[in-house]
C-alpha cells in the first residue's frame, strides 16, 4: 500500500503525549519532552473521505492542541492528499 509522509514540530517546554484512534494514520513517536519533531505516515485510502484527530496534550497543564487531518478517496469529493488543520 502506499503512504505519505509529514513532518510537523513541537514546541514546547514540558513533557506531552499525542493520541489518536486513527488505525490510517502513524506518527514516529507517542510522547515526548520539549520541542520534537513528528513525522507521520499516512496510508493511501481507497475507500470513501476520511478525517482524523490527533490530539497532543501538555501533560503538565493538560493544554490541548488538535491537528485535523482530511483526506480524499476514491469514492468521494476532492478533499486534497492529506490537509492538516
Amino acid at each position: 500500500s502506499f503512504s505519505v509522509n509529514y513532518t510537523i514540530s513541537v514546541e514546547s517546554n514540558t513533557q506531552w503525549k499525542l493520541s489518536s484512534s486513527a488505525t490510517w494514520v502513524t506518527c514516529s513517536i507517542s510522547s515526548g519532552a520539549g520541542n520534537s519533531d513528528l513525522s507521520f505516515s499516512i496510508l493511501d485510502n481507497p475507500g470513501d473521505p476520511r478525517a482524523c484527530v490527533l490530539e497532543l496534550v501538555d501533560n503538565v497543564s493538560s493544554l490541548r492542541k488538535e491537528i485535523r487531518i482530511e483526506q480524499n478517496g476514491k469514492n468521494g469529493p476532492d478533499f486534497g492528499a492529506g490537509t492538516f488543520a
